[in-house]
């Protein structure tokens, strides 16, 4: 069935926001998660441990999750700059 965007009431508009929101955060957390094993795993190897810098991994990987808690908040970012808003955003912008 077609999406009738003239018969969509704001709560349901807020509700299906609120779970994609949801969504959102949820994978956000398995990717970092999963950066976390490939920390454990490169850490345990010391000949390529030596190369990295896992504090700055730690406060990327601490960002990350800070961000994503932010999504499921009442004005959540990404419509606004500067991400969203900002057509000349690239990830390397906040580093």
């Amino acid at each position: 069935m077609d999406y009738d965007a003239t018969i969509a009431a704001q709560n349901e508009i807020n509700s299906g926001q609120a779970k994609i929101n949801g969504q959102l955060c949820y994978v956000d957390r398995l990717i970092i998660d999963a950066i976390k094993i490939l920390k454990l795993a490169i850490a345990s190897s010391p000949q390529i441990a030596q190369r990295m810098n896992f504090d700055e991994l730690d406060r990327k990987l601490r960002h990350a999750y800070d961000s994503s808690v932010s999504v499921a908040s009442v004005k959540p970012p990404g419509c606004e700059p500067p991400y969203g808003g900002d057509p000349n955003w690239t990830p390397n912008s906040t580093t």
